[in-house]
């Protein structure tokens, strides 16, 4: 009997795995998402979701239409909004699918009307590839608590820490809750990481005591 492989497989174990669809809870958006491949959903945790510089943004919005040289519709992955205010275009995309041409096309529109066109490809993701397992652990904790009611002091409680220490390993931000709940001490330092309050150090285990932080 073969055996089974786990939902980290495509990522730990790299071949032509890239046909994958995930459904995900985003913490920052507040709703159900769908990554339509691999490469996606690790566009998605590295360069969206994780990324404190990412104020909102919108997975699939509608598509733009670009004449070059007849009409045609571009669609984008998605639509930022940075922390600065600054509104983004995100596009995935491979030199198969949209030629220099269209892409010339689409970044002039963006400039006209105010909007920075940013593209990502497979070989900006590949280079990060062991950071994603430890985001989708980040990320798995968040989507299961995401609707339990936590205590103020405990939120604020684990800030006043942060902000007066500034660094440290984990294993200090577990033992502020730990008297509670190990996985309430996971959520809350998911949680302070997803809300670019924290850095982490990404080791293979997100929650991993020996991992340093930094206060952001």
């Amino acid at each position: 009997m073969p055996k089974a492989m786990s939902r980290t497989h495509n990522f730990t174990n790299r071949g032509k795995h890239f046909g994958n669809i995930w459904a995900s809870f985003s913490f920052k958006s507040k709703c159900d998402v769908e990554l339509r491949s691999d490469i996606e959903l690790g566009y998605w945790l590295l360069y969206l979701e994780f990324d404190p510089s990412i104020a909102r943004y919108e997975l699939h919005p509608l598509a733009r239409v670009i004449s070059c040289p007849q009409p045609r519709k571009v669609a984008l992955t998605a639509e930022v909004m940075t922390q600065n205010g600054d509104l983004e275009w995100h596009l995935l995309c491979s030199t198969q699918q949209f030629g220099p041409l269209l892409l010339n096309e689409l970044e002039k529109y963006a400039d006209l009307i105010g909007v920075k066109l940013r593209l990502f490809r497979a070989e900006d993701i590949e280079p990060r590839k062991a950071h994603i397992v430890p985001l989708l652990k980040a990320c798995a904790c968040l989507s299961a608590w995401h609707t339990v009611e936590i205590s103020y002091e405990a939120y604020h409680g684990l800030i006043a820490f942060v902000r007066k220490h500034k660094r440290g390993c984990l294993r200090d931000l577990f033992q502020l809750n730990d008297e509670e709940s190990h996985s309430l001490a996971c959520f809350l330092i998911a949680r302070l990481y997803s809300e670019g309050i924290i850095k982490v150090e990404l080791l293979p285990g997100f929650f991993d005591r020996a991992a340093g932080w930094e206060a952001l």
